[in-house]
């Protein structure tokens, strides 16, 4: 479907909790502006330790612009959130948003590509003991996709990425190399698989065997599907008018 998201990267935040001043205390993780410039996606577990929701705020570096947010949205299950933050001008519009995603889309597939962007924080610092978020971008392909219920009590259809998810990426978006202004999925989580690389069998002189394996840990990223979520998508972020999904009146 057509679109006019030039620079998809423009539609991610930098989600940060503040105080009373508005000075940063934490950096929270990655957001991604969808279907209006002043709601984003991002993942619901980055906010389990805000208290009070209107000290988030939404930085978009590569467009010079910060939100602060009034409303959070939890889906009821899933580990995806809505940041909803004032309205400006530019949300009255018609047509499509040239600083958001304009949707999702449903037919995704095993070994389909997709394009990450967000703020992980393993990057250089500053100074010793801090770390910066760092953007950065990433590509991959789905390699499964499953009823995930993680041990945070979310449940949801989850995409699994052949790459990790280092902190500081979840709720960033995955989209289409050739699609870049609609959405497959956020990023949420990791996942371990464990794989023997070697093993030692030793024998001693009373007889005994001692075995030693040796263990990798194997990551693998996660991203709730947005399109099993559209019923409550709908509900809470409606389309433009002039747009695909809401043409508007003919004649």
């Amino acid at each position: 479907m057509p679109g006019v998201e030039q620079d998809p990267l423009s539609a991610v935040g930098l989600v940060s909790y503040s105080d009373e001043e508005r000075r940063t205390l934490s950096i929270l993780g990655t957001c991604t502006a969808f279907r209006q410039p002043h709601v984003a996606l991002t993942a619901a577990h980055i906010l389990q330790r805000v208290s009070n929701d209107r000290r988030v705020r939404i930085d978009y570096p590569r467009r010079g612009h910060m939100q602060p947010v009034t409303k959070i949205e939890r889906h009821p299950d899933a580990d995806i959130a809505l940041l909803v933050s004032p309205p400006d001008g530019d949300d009255d519009l018609k047509g499509y948003p040239p600083g958001a995603f304009s949707n999702f889309v449903a037919n995704w597939g095993l070994g389909e590509e997709f394009m990450a962007y967000g703020f992980p924080v393993e990057g250089p610092s500053r100074s010793p003991g801090e770390q910066e978020p760092t953007p950065r971008l990433f590509l991959g392909h789905f390699q499964r996709f499953f009823e995930f219920d993680s041990p945070a009590g979310y449940h949801y259809v989850a995409g699994e990425l052949n790459i990790p998810a280092p902190a500081g990426l979840s709720g960033g978006p995955l989209f289409r190399p050739g699609a870049p202004s609609l959405l497959t999925g956020i990023v949420t989580a990791n996942i371990e698989s464990y794989s023997t690389l070697d093993w030692v069998e030793e024998s001693s002189a009373d007889g005994t065997t001692r075995v030693e394996a040796h263990h990798a840990v194997i990551r693998y990223g996660l991203a709730v599907m947005l399109s099993q979520l559209e019923e409550w998508l709908d509900a809470h972020v409606s389309h433009r008018e002039g747009t695909a999904w809401r043409p508007g009146p003919t004649g």
